[in-house]
C-alpha cells in the first residue's frame, strides 16, 4: 500500500475498507479491489479533482466529499477508519467513531476514555498498549483537514513498529498466548 501511495506512482485507491483488507494465511493483510484506482499527480498539481462522488461513504474524507478533491491523503483517511475499526465496538456508526477517537484524546483520562470504547474481545488478548497506539494510529490519519494527516510512508512504519512489539509480546509470554487463538475461535 505504502509503495502504491508513494509520489513516484502516484496512485489513490479510493476504496479503502475493512471489506478491502483481506488476510492471507500467515495474517498478512492485502488490498484488494483496485476498480476506482485513479493516478494523480502527472502534472506540477497533485492533487486530483473528481467529477463525480466515488468511492464508500463513511470512508470519505471531508475534502472527498465536498470538493471532489482526492489525494494519497483520501486513502490515509480510510485507512485510519479500518485502524479505527479494529479497536472499536462501534463498527457501523464511522461518522461517529471519528467523534469517538477525538473525544478520547480530548478527554482528562484517555486511557481510561479508550477503554470505555474499545471492542470487549481485545481486553485480555493484547497489551492495552497496543490497543492505544494503534488509537493513536488511527487518529493520525484523520484529521479534517488533509494537510495535517500522517503521511502513509509514516503510518506503515507505525503499524510495523506495533506488529513488531506484538509479535515480541507474544514471544515472551511462552506460547501463553491467546491472541490467535482467539482469533481462530471468532473472537
Amino acid at each position: 500500500m505504502s509503495f502504491v501511495l508513494s509520489k513516484v506512482c502516484g496512485y489513490v485507491h479510493r476504496d479503502i475498507k475493512t471489506s478491502n483488507i483481506l488476510l492471507d494465511e500467515g495474517l498478512r493483510a492485502k488490498v484488494a479491489d483496485f476498480g476506482l484506482v485513479k493516478l494523480v499527480g502527472r502534472t506540477n498539481e497533485e492533487d486530483f479533482l473528481a467529477t463525480r462522488l466515488i468511492g464508500t461513504p463513511g470512508y470519505l474524507p471531508p475534502e472527498a466529499v465536498k470538493e471532489l478533491q482526492v489525494t494519497p491523503k483520501t486513502d490515509v483517511f480510510a485507512s485510519g477508519l479500518c485502524a479505527l475499526i479494529c479497536d472499536s465496538k462501534e463498527t457501523n456508526k464511522m461518522k461517529s467513531l471519528i467523534t469517538v477517537i477525538n473525544n478520547v484524546f480530548q478527554d482528562e483520562h484517555p486511557e481510561d476514555a479508550l477503554e470505555a470504547v474499545i471492542d470487549g474481545n481485545l481486553r485480555g488478548i493484547y497489551p492495552f498498549e497496543h490497543v492505544y497506539k494503534m488509537a493513536e494510529i488511527a487518529q493520525c490519519c484523520l484529521s479534517e483537514d488533509a494537510v495535517d494527516r500522517s503521511e502513509m510512508r509514516e503510518i506503515v512504519v507505525s503499524l510495523s513498529n506495533l506488529v513488531t512489539y506484538s509479535i515480541e509480546w507474544e514471544a515472551s509470554l511462552g506460547g501463553n498466548s491467546q491472541v490467535f487463538s482467539g482469533l481462530f475461535n471468532g473472537r
